[in-house]
């Protein structure tokens, strides 16, 4: 069972955006931007299959967590 609160949509779509972000590979060449389009293009990816169109909220929020947790240097 996940996190208390959480439906299996939001369960599974966090789930599946945290392989898409950790699988994103972040290349030593790549810089900052090139990774973070990388991310932003797989998490709208993710997206897609549970909402029409990836804008707005939740969207801008997963994608300001992403950047703040995981495209650190």
């Amino acid at each position: 069972m996940g996190p208390l609160g959480l439906t299996v949509t939001e369960r599974n779509l966090a789930e599946e955006i945290d392989q898409s972000v950790t699988s994103t590979p972040a290349r030593s060449c790549d810089n900052a931007d090139a990774r973070n389009r990388g991310v932003r293009r797989a998490t709208a990816a993710v997206f897609r299959r549970y909402m029409p169109k990836p804008v707005g909220e939740p969207y801008d929020s997963t994608v300001a967590y992403i950047e703040a947790h995981y495209l650190v240097d």
